[in-house]
């Protein structure tokens, strides 16, 4: 039950990090545009 848990809770904190990655890079690009 508690490994259950930490998998969820690991596996959303990869989900947001993901997201702040490719966030990070589109606005690294937008910059690179402009």
């Amino acid at each position: 039950m508690m490994m259950m848990m930490m998998a969820k809770k690991v596996q959303r904190r990869h989900k947001v990090c993901v997201l702040y990655k490719k966030s990070i890079q589109n606005t690294m690009w937008l910059i690179k545009i402009n």
